[in-house]
């Protein structure tokens, strides 16, 4: 605690908050050797939840509180430079304040070509209405099918079992299972309390989206079209419909996307370091939901935040060293903090008993895990390479008696959308190395960070963890349509949307019907490309208005609504032996 006095002793000369820092942790320390003197004086040795320990501690956290309100507010609006001179306790107010978050003066902003549109009334009624949808999708019959749902077995159970306080081992973070089992707490143990969480969760999502488009692209409507793909994506309602894990990371990593563009594109010192301990929080949260894929949300974070400060921009000289590093602490140790916090539970419930016992857990257990289940197969297995072309969705749940309709869960997307999420990305890899952009950057680096990290993984795996992925390819997909839609998309472009829906038309309609439906959209778009200046227009619309058609057609094996036999086997598009299979 020495150190934290030395910073402290010259801040308590500036600020009354600082005072109170520095005479709390002046009687802690005093305590602490007093007491540690004490105990060592005595035959038996503090118990592990000693009461006076942990209320020095309970003390002690409630100095570094004041001193993180200090450290968030004690920069004046408005000062964006240090004065050429100042006095010597002010520099080291400086230093210790605001070093460790201050950023770039608005002047070396990196995206000068892109910036969120001004918030306006419309902003607020199309977030409304998609989040209005989003509940509409996500929350109707929560409870159906009132069953165990695939992976809601694993996760279900072990949300009971923290609820009863039953040990057990599983290699991913607590967070997800913790949302499943407040649903059971707040509202009893049922199918539709077990998916409100996620449910939950599912319809932030679309709106974190919005707001996130608008600043990735800076266009209302490409923000309009990226959340209303999250809500009109079969993959995307399964998993906030059903008990299992994956769209809790995919939200905290949207919400972490969302909060490092804010810091980007935010002027005022004050107004952007107080962003970073939140994008700690968020990226945290994502850790602490899902083995493995959050690395890949901090390392993309993380690394444009560190590239923002440092490479890009060249104006500050040393001192932007030191403000890149202490950034990336700032937002590293709140990260870790809230890593830890999720494992709570387990120290709670004294399955754990200290940081001992967590690095064993990930050096020991897990690894012991994963090379338990190296081997095993399953028949909705599917490889990484895949997954871009949807060859092999999963049945999260099949009732199918000998007559009569039938019903499912299934777990595949909208294959228009999903298809074009895949020519959208590699359309936007190209606009980036033709005109350069931290957006275009962003959305295809980690498009193939999510993907790429697969190839080294060989355990068994499945479509769903290409969400990471598909999230950012859909961001991509709108603000490509939403190019086409204002002028601002080339021929090639136009022919590759067009392309994309081809073996939609094949598939869904067959040979002769799709080929005269597809030679029919071609058509028109020779007909408005000599006519008139709206091809991208006509194109934009096209696309939109057959993936909601898809989204209306899948609708029923996406929510498990009961269907014909017929009905059912016309929506399984590709069928057959081996990984081409949507049964």
């Amino acid at each position: 605690l020495y150190p934290a006095l030395v910073f402290a002793a010259p801040l308590a000369l500036e600020s009354a908050t600082m005072m109170t820092v520095f005479a709390i942790l002046s009687v802690t320390c005093l305590f602490n050797l007093w007491y540690v003197l004490h105990t060592l004086n005595t035959v038996v040795f503090m118990d592990t939840r000693d009461g006076l320990a942990m209320a020095a501690s309970a003390v002690n956290l409630v100095a570094l509180t004041l001193a993180v309100y200090f450290g968030l507010t004690a920069l004046e609006p408005g000062e964006d430079r240090e004065p050429a001179v100042m006095p010597f306790l002010d520099r080291i107010r400086i230093f210790a304040a605001t070093t460790a978050s201050r950023s770039l003066p608005q002047s070396t902003i990196i995206e000068k070509e892109i910036a969120p549109p001004a918030w306006t009334r419309i902003d607020g009624l199309v977030l409304a209405a998609m989040i209005a949808a989003a509940l509409v999708t996500r929350f109707r019959h929560l409870g159906y099918p009132a069953e165990i749902v695939f992976d809601e077995v694993h996760f279900v159970a072990q949300a009971r079992q923290y609820l009863h306080a039953e040990w057990f081992l599983d290699p991913h973070p607590p967070l997800a299972k913790l949302v499943i089992a407040g649903g059971i707490w707040m509202f009893g143990d049922h199918p539709w309390s077990w998916r409100v969480g996620n449910a939950t969760l599912g319809t932030v999502l679309v709106g974190v989206t919005y707001l996130l488009g608008r600043r990735v692209t800076g266009s209302r409507l490409a923000a309009t079209l990226a959340a209303a793909f999250i809500v009109c994506d079969g993959l995307f309602l399964v998993d906030s419909r059903t008990a299992v894990i994956d769209i809790v990371y995919v939200t905290f990593a949207a919400i972490a996307y969302l909060l490092l563009f804010r810091f980007l594109q935010t002027p005022g010192l004050l107004e952007r370091r107080r962003i970073l301990p939140w994008l700690g929080l968020a990226l945290g949260l994502c850790v602490g939901s899902k083995l493995y894929i959050p690395v890949i949300t901090v390392l993309l974070v993380v690394g444009f935040l560190v590239y923002a400060l440092a490479w890009k921009t060249k104006t500050l000289g040393r001192l932007l060293d030191r403000r890149v590093v202490a950034a990336v602490m700032l937002v590293g140790s709140v990260a870790f903090a809230a890593f830890i916090a999720v494992f709570l539970p387990h120290f709670i419930l004294g399955w754990w008993g200290g940081m001992g016992d967590l690095f064993h857990y990930y050096l020991h257990e897990v690894p012991d895990y994963e090379r338990a289940v190296a081997e095993a197969t399953h028949p909705y297995s599917s490889p990484w390479w895949s997954w871009p072309l949807m060859l092999r969705p999963v049945a999260y749940w099949q009732n199918f008696p000998k007559t009569g309709p039938v019903a499912t869960v299934w777990g595949g997307g909208n294959p228009l959308l999903w298809w074009g999420a895949l020519t959208a990305i590699t359309i936007t890899a190209v606009q980036a190395l033709e005109r350069p952009s931290l957006s275009r950057s962003f959305l295809v680096l980690g498009y193939l960070g999510y993907l790429m990290m697969w190839i080294w993984i060989g355990r068994t795996l499945f479509i769903y963890h290409y969400m990471g992925s598909l999230y950012l390819g859909y961001l991509a997909l709108a603000w490509l349509i939403a190019q086409c839609w204002e002028g601002n998309s080339e021929l090639w472009e136009h022919l590759s949307l067009l392309m994309t829906m081809a073996p939609a038309f094949i598939l869904g309609l067959g040979g002769w019907w799709g080929g005269a439906g597809l030679l029919a959209v071609f058509t028109g778009y020779a007909a408005m490309l000599i006519r008139t200046r709206h091809a991208g227009r006509y194109v934009a619309a096209v696309f939109v208005l057959a993936a909601l058609v898809l989204f209306i057609y899948y609708w029923p094996v996406w929510v498990g609504i009961s269907i014909d036999r017929s009905g059912y086997y016309a929506r399984m598009w590709l069928e057959g032996e081996g990984l081409r299979s949507w049964i």
